[in-house]
């Protein structure tokens, strides 16, 4: 079982990495296919469910949502790592509680 330091560090790590992460921008230089659109501020062609981000001003590929914990797009490529880091943020919430509902302080003088 992991110390609650080596679960905090790997939190910050997995945290860092869906934060830096490309969540699948659509590249500008992509060519227009039949089930495509043209995305109405960009101009560029966007596949199905893709949406423009007004936050990072990019079109992204199966966009789910923008996160301002992440200051990042949650796509396809990003939301996996967005749910290992949920995941490993709850594990640590949980164990921060265990550990310290179970410390016993002194009495009061």
């Amino acid at each position: 079982m992991m110390s609650g330091q080596e679960l905090f560090c790997s939190d910050l790590i997995v945290f860092r990495i869906t934060c830096t992460m490309d969540p699948g921008v659509i590249s500008t230089n992509a060519r227009m296919r039949q089930d495509q659109q043209s995305c109405p501020t960009c101009k560029i062609p966007r596949p199905l469910r893709s949406k423009h981000c007004r936050q990072l001003n990019r079109c992204i590929a199966r966009f789910d949502h923008y996160c301002p914990a992440f200051a990042n797009a949650i796509a396809w490529k990003s939301q996996s790592m967005f749910l290992i880091t949920l995941i490993s943020s709850i594990i640590g919430h949980i164990s921060f509680i265990r550990i310290t509902s179970q410390v016993e302080f002194p009495p009061a003088i």
